[in-house]
């Protein structure tokens, strides 16, 4: 806040991010910038994304910078030696080697819920599932979601490609889980409705 000005901010660092996700989230932010403009009688404000790299499509929001643009700026006004300064390049430098080499697939197939259960099996510990959130999230969908969604996997062992390792769920684990939420479902539709 500056005055009667506000300035609001989504970062993503650390973290893949889909453009659908963040423009609800964008959205999300400006139904409660409302509120503030009715309690606090602001004049205008800006909503910027600050983002690894520049997106092929927009967000919906009113400037995206990236962290390069963020290290620049440190550098302006905190000065080189700054200890935040410092720090930036080397946590950018960081996400550009999870990213890997352009066109390098860090899975070695898509599947159905299925088959891709049947390779875990078949795998064992050297399969892992890809999936953005992990466990918990996974953990928050409706078993019709993950029953209709297509899955990444990967044998960890040999596939090149890097990854956020939260985003990769073990291949035991991930049949836990899975028969986990299906048992939950049957109890819920087996128990009498009152």
């Amino acid at each position: 806040m500056l005055d009667d000005e506000l300035v609001v901010c989504e970062g993503k660092f650390f973290d893949a991010f889909r453009l659908p996700r963040l423009n609800d989230q964008l959205r999300s932010q400006r139904q409660q910038v409302l509120y503030l403009f009715a309690a606090r009688h602001f004049r205008a404000y800006r909503h910027v994304a600050i983002l690894p790299l520049e997106p092929a499509s927009s967000p919906d929001c009113d400037v995206v910078l990236t962290w390069s643009d963020i290290i620049k700026l440190s550098e302006q006004v905190l000065g080189a030696d700054d200890y935040v300064t410092s720090r930036l390049p080397a946590a950018a430098d960081s996400y550009s080697k999870l990213l890997g080499e352009p066109g390098v697939p860090n899975y070695e197939g898509i599947l159905p819920l299925d088959d891709v259960l049947r390779k875990c099996e078949s795998l064992e510990e050297s399969i892992q599932v890809g999936y953005v959130g992990g466990v918990g999230d996974l953990l928050s969908r409706p078993l019709e979601y993950l029953e209709a969604k297509l899955w990444k996997w990967r044998n960890h062992h040999i596939t090149p490609g890097p990854v956020i390792p939260r985003n990769w769920i073990p291949g035991a684990e991930f049949v836990a889980r899975i028969h986990q939420r299906r048992e939950e479902a049957e109890e819920a539709n087996s128990s009498p409705h009152l």
